[in-house]
């Protein structure tokens, strides 16, 4: 019986080697899994090109960092697991100050996209490997906040990386992060969240012995029950990660696991509801905005399968531009 991640990474992978390749190849994709288990003998066929990609984003990190430290900028990396994994780009939640703009400047970054009014990418270019950097203002989507940033920021846990220190989110933090992401963002949770979820568990931190708080912070921003659907869900998976890897196991069937449209709404209208019994009117507002657009980019990319993340943004541009366009005619002479 596997205990702990690494013996279930073991496992899986040599599980993953009796399915036929094509089965395998698309689970591991789906579940971003590719790095890792190539440390345990499974190895996919753009390995060298996520592993290159992976080490730019390492190197910008530090160098982002370095340079976010030396100007006394408080910040914290987030979205970034101990476990390896491809990721698309840097998640860096810091206070919005033109200090940081400059500094990115210096370092060869160039703005690409600002439309999200608590979220800034930053795009450059390293010996052909594109880097994205997303400077968070808060923990927030579609401007509906799930967590404290002055919190998530204050009690961060500094990490080394390459000998150099790099603020991270504290164990609970990063569990309600990882959480925040999948239910609200992502609509789903994948094998490789379960799995980093388990690893900070693995740590075996006092506070994550003691579920009261996170779900006090969670219930602070009326998402206490999405919560525990999430720790339900992901306590299901690992009693099997730990006991069964039979090929009809939920591992292989359920993973990822994609919300239903009935959830999405769901999940949404329970928030909303929650906002209005606290007489949260102005959240309310913008959450029943937010979530009209979340179940809207559902139903078109889930069902349709067409992505609307350019129209969103060429939406936020053309709000940005109608709102400057009426304070320059607002502006008294």
């Amino acid at each position: 019986m596997p205990t702990k991640v690494v013996d279930i990474i073991t496992q899986l992978s040599h599980h993953l080697s009796n399915f036929e390749e094509e089965f395998a190849t698309s689970y591991i994709s789906k579940n971003t899994l590719s790095l890792l288990i190539s440390d345990y003998g499974f190895e996919t066929m753009n390995l060298q090109q996520e592993r290159n990609s992976l080490l730019a984003i390492i190197g910008e990190l530090k160098t982002v960092s370095l340079a976010l430290q030396k100007n006394k900028i408080p910040f914290v990396v987030i979205k970034f697991s101990e476990l390896p994994k491809l990721v698309s780009d840097i998640d860096i939640l810091v206070h919005n100050t033109p200090d940081v703009f400059h500094i990115l400047d210096k370092l060869g970054y160039s703005l690409e996209d600002d439309a999200e009014p608590h979220r800034s990418t930053y795009v450059k270019s390293i010996n052909g490997t594109r880097v994205s950097l997303d400077l968070h203002h808060h923990l927030s989507w579609r401007r509906v906040h799930y967590l404290d940033s002055q919190s998530i920021i204050d009690q961060s846990q500094l990490k080394s990386i390459d000998d150099i220190l790099i603020p991270f989110p504290s164990i609970p933090h990063d569990f309600l992060i990882t959480a925040a992401h999948c239910i609200f963002k992502h609509n789903g949770i994948s094998l490789f969240d379960i799995l980093h979820i388990l690893s900070l568990k693995e740590s075996n931190p006092p506070e994550l012995n003691n579920l009261s708080a996170m779900y006090a912070v969670a219930e602070e921003y009326q998402w206490k029950q999405e919560l525990d659907y999430f720790l339900h869900f992901i306590s299901s998976i690992e009693s099997d990660l730990r006991t069964s890897f039979d090929s009809e196991s939920s591992i292989f069937k359920d993973l990822p696991h994609h919300f239903s449209l009935l959830t999405v709404i769901q999940i949404r209208l329970s928030k909303l509801l929650r906002s209005l019994t606290h007489k949260s009117y102005t959240p309310t507002l913008i959450q029943t905005y937010a979530y009209s657009l979340d179940i809207f980019q559902f139903l078109v990319e889930q069902k349709l399968g067409i992505s609307l993340t350019h129209f969103f943004r060429l939406l936020s541009r053309i709000k940005k531009m109608v709102a400057s366009v009426n304070s320059i005619f607002s502006t008294p002479k």
